[in-house]
Parts: structure tokens; sequence; C-alpha cells
């Protein structure tokens, strides 16, 4: 860890339609997540795979397992 603050990683968004869509479910978006960090004792956020209808309609299998980091717009969540 002594070169922490030399190495810089960029994250991008693959291109794949079996990838899961992260998408709020409804609770959480009225929580605000995107502007307000959840307090000590608070639900945790829950999101779902948002491409799911789109997946089964055109016949897309979805990933099996999700990769280690999605992406909801700007935020990003890492296993």
């Amino acid at each position: 860890m002594s070169k922490y603050n030399n190495d810089y990683y960029f994250l991008f968004r693959e291109t794949d339609e079996r990838i899961p869509l992260m998408t709020a479910d409804e609770e959480t978006v009225s929580r605000k997540y995107a502007y307000q960090a959840a307090l000590v004792g608070e639900k945790p956020f829950v999101f779902h795979n948002g491409s799911i209808d789109w997946q089964k309609a055109n016949k897309t299998k979805p990933l099996s397992v999700p990769p280690d980091v999605l992406f909801n717009g700007a935020d990003v969540l890492v296993d």
C-alpha cells in the first residue's frame, strides 16, 4: 500500500447486454439515495436488475454471476 497514491484506476461500463442494470426499488428512490447518504441504522438501499424485462423480450440470458463492479449512472457498486 505504500504506492497507493501512485495507482489510479478508471472504470468503464462494459457494453454487454447480459450485465444487470442496477435500478433502485421505489423505497430506495423515495429516500433520495443519489443525493443523501444512508444514516446508521436505516434499511439498506435495494436495487434490482432493471433490464430483466428487456433481456427476456430479446431472449438475452442475464449473466449467472454479475461482475464485481456495477454501475447506476455515475454511481458505482463494488463487490
